[in-house]
């Protein structure tokens, strides 16, 4: 559900008129911190609390006569949670 109230809310922003081929993935890349010198064969329990890292790619329909660069920096600062 917050990725389908993230695409809502970039829809809001100012100078966007829409969205298209929006395409999202979860990062399947272990951070260097999680790996500890070991394979990984067992589990090491409590990793359900960890936050996934969310990647993807969407299209943004800018509104007529607006500053593209301005959206652009606007919907990537949205989409990052800042």
């Amino acid at each position: 559900y917050s990725l389908r109230e993230a695409l809502q809310g970039v829809s809001e922003l100012r100078g966007v008129k829409g969205y298209a081929v929006p395409r999202f993935w979860l990062d399947d890349k272990e951070a260097p911190e999680d790996h500890h010198g070991h394979s990984h064969g067992h589990d090491h329990g409590g990793g359900g609390d960890r936050s996934e890292k969310v990647l993807g790619v969407i299209h943004i329909i800018a509104t007529k006569n607006t500053d593209l660069e301005d959206v652009r920096e606007r919907t990537e600062q949205f989409l990052k949670g800042e």
